[in-house]
């Protein structure tokens, strides 16, 4: 297979992955780090999701999160490994994956401000737990109990969605400012 980008090897993949994730300290969700990788346009998904992988079990990189929402950073020895080899990647690579993850920035700041969670309770009832917070700590939250799994992961798929319009619904309906 021809490679037309500047990645050409299993170890200038490794080193752009290490580099995407070593210019924030927030963990990115698997999708997000995805679409930094892929800007060069040589490497196809399943090479990506090998080295990622590779990465994870050497210890490079620390996934958290679920199997449904891993997130991804870069570990100290990734930090050490990558001081080594970041020139080998081309600075037009470096460029792309900067100014892909300043237009992310935003959206991850706000994807860790914003915590939700499914919790069976018994076979009948399901519990919907949904967080805002901000730079100080929670701002507000809500435990619901629905009676299945698919109302609680659309309860908490909404939240995510809009919790700042539902934070201020909330809190204009407590205050009386609703009223017309």
């Amino acid at each position: 297979m021809d490679r037309h980008g500047f990645v050409r090897s299993e170890l200038e993949l490794k080193t752009l992955i290490l580099y995407a994730l070593s210019r924030t300290d927030l963990a990115i969700p698997f999708s997000e780090l995805t679409d930094l990788v892929l800007v060069d346009g040589a490497i196809g998904y399943f090479e990506y999701a090998s080295a990622l992988s590779d990465l994870a079990v050497s210890g490079h990189v620390v996934c958290a999160g679920t199997e449904s929402s891993e997130e991804y950073s870069i570990s100290p020895q990734g930090k050490a490994v990558l001081e080594t080899c970041v020139s080998t990647l081309a600075p037009s690579v470096r460029r792309r994956v900067d100014e892909a993850l300043e237009a992310l920035l935003p959206r991850l700041q706000r994807y860790h401000l914003i915590d939700t969670s499914v919790v069976i309770k018994d076979e009948n009832r399901m519990s919907a737990i949904c967080r805002l917070k901000d730079d100080i700590g929670e701002v507000f939250s809500f435990e619901l109990t629905v009676p299945d799994k698919d109302q609680a992961a659309e309860v908490v798929n909404r939240f995510r969605a809009n919790a700042e319009g539902i934070y201020k619904k909330f809190l204009d309906y407590l205050l009386g400012l609703d009223e017309s």
